[in-house]
């Protein structure tokens, strides 16, 4: 017999109403059981969702950590691949730079080297030596590949360039100046007082205009010149349509020579600049690298290069698109109507040369 048959015949015995009553309490105590139950299966199933939900937590979070850390392994082996093939190729740039070849005189003068670098890039063969002095840079423009013409208005160095050149095949040689006008003009030669010759031969130094010079390279010889214009020349055919590289080398004459070309223009235009404070100048250069930028680009040529020296100093370097010169610097700057050329031309500049970098004035 159960405990609740025990206890309901008891309750019998003990009278029918106190029998009724204890009946309704334990049938109100079975339901109260029925209902925790119910509950409690509830929560035990939704502790079991809970458990579940968290357990694929856990593991797609495993999962993705997984994920996580074989991509980052991944990554780290790109990065070690891209860093070996940038070493490698900058090594490659390295000795490139360093195997970048150059004579001594191209290498104190590496006008003259980045003209010869680029024949490579010039769909047009020829190029103007003017100003050719003795023939040393036509010389190098020939070497490279190009046709020259050289113009040299001073009559014994005229005969050293034919000497030197003259049965050269692709060299034409002018005993004339060029400038913006033609006529005739006085060359002013100058003579090496120096007490050491340090200005080798003087007549490098002639010049159409009379600016000052230093103390130990006077003008001391005055001599009848003919000048034509360059646009002339090309009409009456005397030079070629095919010219790319024009060289101005006039000792402060250049922007004359700029303005003798008129509607012409070239790939490539190298002109000398002086700064105001070196004795070439003296305080009133005709034409600055300010004055020469600003007419080149009124001609269409938007990018330069400048190749510069600083003066009493071994100072030798380059910078790009700047119009301002570099106190008490010289040089020459390269013009360039195409940018792919100026780019080219860039690269071999940074290659070569130290790079000068200018910085705002202080207020």
């Amino acid at each position: 017999m159960s405990f609740r048959e025990r206890v309901k015949t008891l309750l019998r015995m003990c009278g029918h109403a106190f029998v009724s009553t204890v009946h309704e309490r334990l049938n109100h105590t079975d339901r109260q059981l029925d209902v925790l139950v119910d509950q409690n299966n509830r929560m035990a199933q939704s502790q079991t969702a809970l458990l579940q939900a968290s357990i694929h937590i856990i593991e797609t979070s495993r999962k993705a950590d997984a994920e996580f850390r074989d991509a980052v392994e991944r990554l780290e082996k790109e990065v070690l691949r891209v860093r070996g093939e940038t070493k490698d190729f900058l090594e490659r740039e390295a000795v490139r730079q360093v195997e970048v070849e150059a004579c001594a005189y191209e290498f104190a003068n590496p006008e003259v080297g980045l003209l010869s670098y680029l024949y490579s890039f010039l769909p047009a063969p020829a190029a103007l030596d003017i100003g050719a002095n003795a023939g040393e840079v036509s010389e190098r423009l020939l070497e490279a590949g190009y046709r020259v013409y050289g113009f040299e208005p001073c009559p014994a160095t005229y005969e050293k360039l034919v000497r030197r050149l003259g049965d050269r095949p692709g060299f034409q040689a002018f005993p004339f100046a060029l400038g913006a006008d033609d006529g005739e003009m006085t060359l002013h030669v100058p003579r090496d007082a120096s007490p050491d010759g340090r200005y080798g031969d003087p007549t490098a130094y002639a010049s159409l205009w009379k600016h000052p010079m230093p103390d130990d390279l006077p003008f001391e010889t005055e001599l009848p010149a003919a000048v034509r214009r360059l646009d002339g020349l090309h009409r009456e055919g005397v030079l070629p349509d095919d010219v790319a590289i024009v060289k101005i080398d006039t000792e402060g004459f250049d922007l004359e020579v700029i303005r003798g070309m008129g509607q012409r223009r070239y790939a490539v235009v190298t002109a000398e600049f002086w700064d105001r404070a070196i004795p070439f100048a003296g305080g009133g250069a005709a034409y600055t690298l300010e004055e020469l930028a600003a007419a080149m680009k009124e001609r269409g040529y938007r990018w330069h290069i400048v190749l510069y020296r600083v003066w009493g100093r071994p100072h030798l370097a380059f910078y790009a698109n700047h119009r301002r010169a570099v106190p008490k610097s010289w040089g020459n700057a390269v013009f360039f109507r195409e940018w792919d050329l100026f780019r080219e031309a860039h690269q071999w500049c940074a290659a070569a040369l130290p790079r000068t970098f200018f910085r705002p004035a202080p207020p």
